[in-house]
């Protein structure tokens, strides 16, 4: 009776054996028990060796979880500044010709002047401020969020294709020349990529 018990428990318990048969099984096979002591200390330390070593494996090659950014691809001068830029009511960093491209300016404290121009898939140089009569866009200070209020229009000097704009926020207003020689100090610098489509 006793044997048909047991087989049926072992086999309810998904063929495990259960906590008594496994200590039976260890009384008969395991040293007297000084000996099984020691035993448990050493499985108890390897245990821990193996834990500690899995945790270094853990820090050493977990993956560093950065965000991307989404949409337009920035690159430029480290700043508390932030420059950004996308067409109105479009996905970001996708514009079709025709659109307004918007520019936004985070935590300038001290305001500025907006410089904005774009280089095309050909290489030619599209300039949205300085204009060409010269005219800046301002950027009042502000430690928020700011939408400028001057925007570019995509005519059709662009092409469909992709474009690096190039944002600067300055200090005082300068002129193309002097944008280009890289020698005007700005507050933020930023480069983004867009693509233009028909």
């Amino acid at each position: 009776m006793r044997d048909d018990d047991e087989s049926l428990a072992f086999l309810l318990s998904g063929q495990r054996l259960s906590n008594a048969d496994h200590d039976a099984i260890l009384e008969r096979v395991l040293p007297p028990t000084r000996d099984r002591r020691r035993l448990r200390w050493l499985h108890a330390g390897e245990a821990m060796l193996a834990a500690g070593v899995l945790a270094t494996l853990v820090v050493l090659f977990e993956p560093h979880r950065a965000t991307p950014p989404a949409g337009f691809v920035a690159k430029g001068v480290a700043s508390a500044v932030e420059l950004r830029a996308n067409c109105a009511d479009r996905a970001s960093g996708v514009c079709k010709r025709g659109d307004a491209l918007v520019f936004e300016v985070n935590g300038a404290a001290s305001g500025g002047w907006l410089a904005a121009f774009a280089e095309a898939p050909s290489g030619e140089r599209i300039w949205y401020f300085p204009t060409a009569s010269g005219h800046l866009s301002i950027v009042p200070p502000n430690d928020g969020h700011f939408l400028v209020k001057e925007v570019a229009r995509l005519g059709a000097e662009h092409s469909p294709g992709k474009y690096r704009a190039h944002l600067y926020l300055l200090d005082s207003p300068v002129d193309r020349a002097a944008l280009l020689k890289g020698s005007v100090p700005a507050q933020a610098e930023t480069v983004l990529t867009f693509e233009v489509t028909l």
